[in-house]
């Protein structure tokens, strides 16, 4: 879990880069000049896209894990038998 958080931190903080770096992004959305507070707002819209995307492989991987979890504890579990 923690490594995927880290992975997402990572991709949170190249894209930022990527925005606040540079001015074609800043063009495409329709602004003439570099700004902190304009590199910022498209930076959370993008984001948005990208962690709705990473959202779907985390849970992917998060379900997985729990029914993985599951198993194992129906395994270790004695059952009781009907009489």
């Amino acid at each position: 879990m923690l490594g995927i958080a880290s992975i997402k931190l990572g991709i949170m903080f190249f894209l930022f880069n990527i925005v606040r770096n540079n001015e074609d992004v800043l063009i495409s959305f329709g602004f003439d000049h570099k700004s902190n507070f304009v590199s910022l707002v498209i930076f959370f819209k993008l984001y948005e896209v990208m962690f709705f995307l990473l959202n779907i492989f985390t849970n992917q991987f998060i379900r997985n894990v729990e029914y993985q979890a599951d198993k194992f504890s129906a395994k270790c579990t004695p059952h009781e038998t009907e009489a």
